[in-house]
């Protein structure tokens, strides 16, 4: 088991064996024991950033089974992670919250001068190789404060009088488990994205979206709809409104004998008086 702040039980590091009690270590992608960023050549990530986690990670016993072909010694490996701008601003702001925090104003940080200025300049650290610093990032920089606000940052618009100034709105969670709780949030999402496309109704309910030959094969079905039409149609005669016109034209209606008699009886006798 893993330690973080989200309450995992704690484990010893792969390189000093001793206890890691915070989310400053990294997992090997391989052996996947964990090593303390401590315990690393230089101590610490490319970049040095505080929190950062978001790496690759192959350990130097595992480096060390593969085949080497150079004449340099092998070395622990840490490949850039590609990871949203929820959590390039986290960890810029948990970066900006205990190396810098004589720039802040009242414990936020601006949106430009500050967050902007620290992104541009651990650019090469932050991203990955690969990936394309377009012209309008800065944008993306506002976009992603102000939509995840008040969840993952809080606006000090209240407190600095102004726009732009910006602070972690759960400064106790570190990078590591804003991930966590990022990636859980992104489940349970999914998860309600697919309970919608298929829901779960009352099919006696006359509210309800779903048919109750839904369930049914298409000849149930078709036999189900035929018996629901047949009861819908009138016995005998009703208000022609209520009898959907089918394209055929409606039956001959057969008149009593009694009264045709005295029709023809009638029609004879027009007839005598004309002539």
């Amino acid at each position: 088991m893993r330690g973080n702040a989200l309450g995992k039980q704690a484990t010893t590091c792969d390189y000093c064996h001793t206890t890691v009690e915070d989310d400053n270590y990294l997992d090997c992608r391989i052996c996947e024991q964990i090593v303390h960023i401590k315990c690393l050549p230089h101590a610490s990530t490319p970049g040095d950033l505080l929190g950062d986690v978001f790496f690759d990670f192959t350990c130097i016993k595992c480096v060390r089974k593969e085949p080497q072909s150079g004449v340099e010694p092998p070395k622990e490996r840490l490949v850039r992670q590609r990871i949203p701008w929820l959590l390039v601003l986290t960890l810029t702001l948990y970066n900006l919250s205990i190396k810098s925090k004589g720039l802040s104003h009242h414990g936020y940080f601006h949106w430009r001068t500050h967050i902007i200025s620290f992104v541009n300049k651990n650019w090469n650290y932050i991203f990955e190789p690969r990936a394309r610093r377009r012209k309008q990032w800065a944008g993306s920089v506002s976009g992603a404060l102000s939509h995840n606000s008040p969840e993952y940052f809080q606006s000090g618009v209240s407190v600095c009088t102004e726009t732009g100034w910006w602070k972690l709105a759960k400064p106790h969670l570190t990078p590591r488990s804003v991930r966590a709780e990022y990636e859980q949030r992104l489940l349970e999402r999914q998860l309600l994205r697919t309970d919608r496309r298929l829901p779960v109704v009352d099919e006696n309910s006359c509210d309800s979206d779903l048919s109750v030959t839904d369930h049914l094969s298409d000849a149930q079905a078709t036999a189900t709809t035929e018996e629901a039409v047949e009861r819908l149609l009138p016995v005998s005669e009703g208000c022609a409104r209520a009898i959907p016109y089918m394209g055929r034209p409606p039956p001959a209606v057969e008149q009593p004998a009694e009264l045709h008699n005295s029709k023809s009886r009638r029609r004879g006798m027009s007839r005598s008086k004309s002539m």
